[in-house]
């Protein structure tokens, strides 16, 4: 269990005679302030519906990638949304509107193939059950909840027509409510302060209304105008200020701006991300969500959040010698004095310099590692409280690189492309390969041990330049020499220990003993002319030495001749061979 996010119990709980270990506190996190990703939709949606029930954020309806969509879904303010009941399938709308009323989700009106609707349904929390309709078909209005009723507001009839009409809703019916002062369409509602407000939209001949309207129940007053004119935004609630995300301008381009009032005065908020228009907005868990939202070719599947700026652990780093100061801030870490040790990636702290229940300002240890690990505060009071994977230890690094500066992970296998598979290589023969050997870390200097040879072919290679120590950034020539004996597969491992990371460092090695040449028993073979001879065949212009003996079993090998076989093949003699009771060959690179 992380026990980071929970809250610290100081003192003593006693519950059947036991007490109860206290839980840890909670460390904050290193964060921006401003628009961050938090989840993703489970299909993009743009121009949906959307309201807030029982705490969490609704959406329904909208265009999907796929066009018009009865889709719904639900967020909690986690990492996940959750696909709740699809509307009923004949009801794929979009402009209608969804509002929370007593215990149910209303999805009311819409346009359907381009056509107002007048239907109504409820939600349960299980299943979509028709509700008492609309009076008259209704598309692009507002929707707002105030005292009780639920209010669709102005928007187009099923002729295409803008109106001004007002429909109130009481949980079981629909009756007429007081008119706008004029038809308009596409304008958006809020209630802050028990007291609905309709701005925006466009009323007759596209003009584009920037005037607020409140209601008071029995009248409509116009109490100013908006900063700005925005067109199909995000809309909610926070902190009785209705706050109004994106939209489009006077130009029907899509905006970042968000702008928040409090019922006398309009207050600029942080901007979003990027331009956004036909997204949902709502406050979950004390935090302002915008989802969704793009056109309908390309409807988005993000869900922002806005995260205020916090330090928990500064800083979340420090190299292996130690000895870097560290605050770490948090809630409950401990009662002001009895923070008994702070652990960093698992080594205990040098010293703790000062302490309180929302601070502890700690020496880093020296680490015999580098690496990344937990921050562990234990209290005597509080618990222990737990930051995963938030301190590192850096080290000096080791990389090895090609002459071109290829890289080489350590542990790589054999690569002909980086040098490490040697290939084919006369038996007899030596070639070698060079690399770059060098500090990477850009903080530390790296010291070297011995190198190691492992491995059934470790007798074929060796190694030439390894240093005892390299300067932060600084490199040299390693050489790697592959000298096969006989025929066949050698493979062998060169390990280089260090001080830093990784330890060792591995260098998986690979090579082939060959020989590309052989006495051809076939063709010219035996004594002619006085002299015994044979017929060597190979690789054209291959160079290749004869040796003879005596004796097999106590063989001296010497060279009795150098042939190169032009065109493939070379005739070998040997004029001395009368002059030995017995005469053994073999071929041989040079």
């Amino acid at each position: 269990m992380n026990r980071g996010g929970w809250r610290c119990w100081c003192g003593l709980a006693l519950a059947w005679g036991l007490s109860t270990v206290a839980q840890g506190g909670f460390i904050n996190d290193n964060a921006t302030e401003g628009w961050t990703s938090k989840a993703t939709m489970p299909k993009g949606l743009c121009a949906m519906s959307s309201a807030v029930w029982n705490g969490s954020l609704y959406v329904a309806g909208g265009y999907s990638e796929l066009g018009i969509t009865n889709a719904v879904f639900r967020y909690d303010g986690g990492t996940n949304w959750t696909v709740c009941p699809d509307l009923p399938a004949s009801h794929k709308a979009v402009s209608a509107g969804l509002f929370a009323l007593g215990s149910s989700l209303y999805y009311v009106g819409g346009a359907i193939n381009g056509v107002a609707s007048s239907a109504v349904y409820r939600y349960d929390g299980t299943s979509w059950s028709a509700g008492a309709s609309l009076p008259g078909a209704r598309r692009d209005f507002a929707v707002a909840v105030c005292n009780g009723y639920a209010y669709v507001i102005g928007g187009c009839d099923s002729s295409g027509g803008m109106v001004n009409t007002v429909y109130r809703f009481d949980g079981t019916s629909w009756t007429t409510s007081v008119n706008l002062p004029a038809a308009r369409y596409c304008q958006f509602a809020a209630t802050i302060n028990n007291t609905l407000y309709v701005m925006g939209g466009l009323t007759s001949g596209g003009v584009q209304a920037t005037d607020v309207l409140r209601f008071d129940a029995t009248k409509w007053t116009s109490v100013g105008n908006m900063p700005r004119w925005q067109y199909h935004p995000a809309v909610c609630v926070e902190n009785n200020r209705i706050v109004v995300v994106g939209g489009k301008n006077t130009a029907y381009s899509s905006i970042t701006n968000i702008v928040s009032f409090d019922g006398t005065s309009w207050t600029e908020r942080r901007s979003l991300p990027w331009a956004l228009s036909d997204a949902a907005a709502a406050v979950v868990n004390d935090r302002l969500y915008v989802a969704g939202g793009g056109e309908s070719y390309s409807p988005s599947t993000s869900t922002l959040y806005y995260r205020t700026a916090s330090t928990g652990v500064t800083p979340t780093s420090c190299v292996k010698t130690g000895g870097a100061q560290v605050t770490i801030i948090g809630s409950g870490l401990g009662n002001g004095s009895d923070i008994t040790n702070v652990t960093l990636c698992g080594v205990s702290v040098q010293s703790i310099n000062s302490q309180n229940a929302t601070q502890v300002v700690v020496t880093a240890r020296a680490s015999p590692v580098a690496g990344s690990g937990h921050v562990r505060v234990f209290s005597t009071s509080c618990g222990e409280t737990v930051k995963s994977n938030y301190f590192t230890y850096f080290g000096a690094v080791a990389g090895l690189y090609t002459t071109n500066w290829a890289f080489i992970a350590s542990g790589a296998l054999p690569d002909a492309t980086l040098g490490t598979d040697f290939g084919n290589v006369d038996a007899g023969r030596a070639v070698t390969n060079e690399w770059f050997l060098s500090e990477d870390s850009a903080i530390l200097p790296l010291t070297f041990g011995a190198a190691q040879i492992t491995g059934p072919g470790a007798s074929a290679f060796s190694v030439v330049g390894v240093p005892t120590s390299l300067e932060v950034y600084g490199y040299t020539n390693l050489t790697i020499r592959f000298a096969p004996t006989a025929l066949g597969l050698y493979t062998a491992t060169v390990n280089l220990p260090s001080d830093g990371d990784p330890s060792p460092f591995v260098i998986n090695l690979s090579g082939s003993g060959i020989f590309d040449a052989a006495i051809d028993s076939g063709g010219v073979f035996g004594v002619q002319a006085g002299r015994f001879g044979f017929n060597i065949v190979g690789a054209t212009n291959k160079k290749v030495v004869v040796e003879a003996c005596t004796n097999l079993a106590g063989h001296v090998w010497s060279p009795v001749g150098t042939n190169i076989l032009l065109n493939g093949q070379s005739i070998f003699t040997d004029a001395q061979w009368m002059n030995f009771p017995a005469r053994f060959y073999r071929l041989r690179a040079p």
